[in-house]
């Protein structure tokens, strides 16, 4: 699996940057613009508030059948955070990473967990069923939301998963459409 670049790691404080889905890079103000003038969908809003009002400061989501589909849905809730005033929450993208990528941010979320900053991050990430280097990840992350989509995902592929992250860790289960 190739691995992103250097920049999508943590920051020297432990914090992570904001990343876009295809370079890996800072998102582009003008992209930041835009979505901010289109409201979020229904359903992505209340899986928003659902989310907030949960304990937690690293959220993992994570599609055992389509990891970039894990992504959309970060950016779809961090774009309902901006559009309803709700600035400390990052998006990260650490799809396709790499066990020397996995440590360091995987020690990059301790430390924000043990600091207890008051920003909250989602991760988008691989499926530990595509890439085992996920687990030490999801490890460090104080729950994992899973992403099935209808007429794709294999309910023993989601057994799996959950099995892999571990059940008190889970923090639910959404079912999407194509």
């Amino acid at each position: 699996m190739a691995s992103k670049p250097a920049e999508n790691g943590p920051e020297a404080d432990g914090s992570f940057p904001e990343i876009s889905p295809a370079l890996g890079a800072p998102a582009p103000e003008e992209g930041r613009a835009r979505r901010q003038s289109e409201p979020p969908a229904h359903d992505v809003s209340a899986l928003f508030y659902t989310l907030i009002g949960r304990p937690w400061s690293s959220l993992a989501i994570i599609s055992p059948d389509d990891s970039p589909r894990a992504w959309r849905l970060v950016q779809k809730l961090q774009e309902a955070a901006r559009a309803n005033q709700y600035h400390s929450l990052k998006a990260v993208n650490i799809l396709e990473m790499n066990l020397d990528r996995a440590e360091s941010i995987t020690h990059a979320i301790g430390k924000v967990s043990s600091l207890g900053q008051r920003k909250r991050y989602l991760i988008a990430i691989d499926s530990p069923l595509e890439n085992p280097v996920a687990i030490r990840i999801l490890s460090a992350c104080d729950a994992v939301l899973l992403l099935l989509e209808k007429d794709r995902s294999r309910i023993p592929d989601a057994h799996r998963t959950v099995e892999m992250v571990g059940r008190g860790r889970l923090i639910g289960a959404v079912l999407g459409s194509s």
